[in-house]
């Protein structure tokens, strides 16, 4: 397959209208609500992302070590181990990863620990799918 026929395959207009999409971008989804990990999924998708889903922490870190992203999508509030503790152990296996952290509680503690833990952006929800989008198109690859 051509450089034309993929950028035909990973780029068509989505629900969310028509956005500028390069081949190859990954993001690696974890989070511990499996109806979040589809949705945003299938959204990136229809994108151009090529997406993969973890419903944990530590299945996310598993699933690094296996293969790199150009970017981590990384719910805050998980069981066993939450999404600052969770890059903080991806970071030993790809010190260069880029994550988004996504949360739903604004807290002084919960910034401090994704800024010490590198975190690129921190966003609340409901997402901002227009620039969620744009910027992981920023941070990839």
């Amino acid at each position: 397959m051509n450089n034309d026929e993929k950028k035909d395959l990973f780029c068509r207009e989505g629900e969310f209208g028509v956005v500028r999409c390069d081949v190859g971008k990954s993001v690696l989804i974890v989070d511990d609500d499996p109806g979040m990990c589809e949705t945003l999924s299938d959204i990136l998708i229809d994108h151009g992302f090529d997406v993969k889903e973890a419903l944990s922490g530590i299945e996310g870190v598993d699933v690094l070590k296996q293969r790199s992203f150009d970017a981590v999508l990384l719910d805050m509030n998980m069981p066993e181990m939450n999404g600052a503790e969770t890059l903080r152990e991806m970071k030993k296996v790809r010190p260069g990863l880029k994550a988004i952290l996504i949360t739903a509680y604004a807290r002084d503690e919960v910034i401090l620990k994704a800024a010490e833990e590198g975190i690129v952006e921190i966003m609340m929800k409901p997402l901002d799918i227009p620039q969620l989008v744009g910027l992981l198109q920023s941070i990839g690859g």
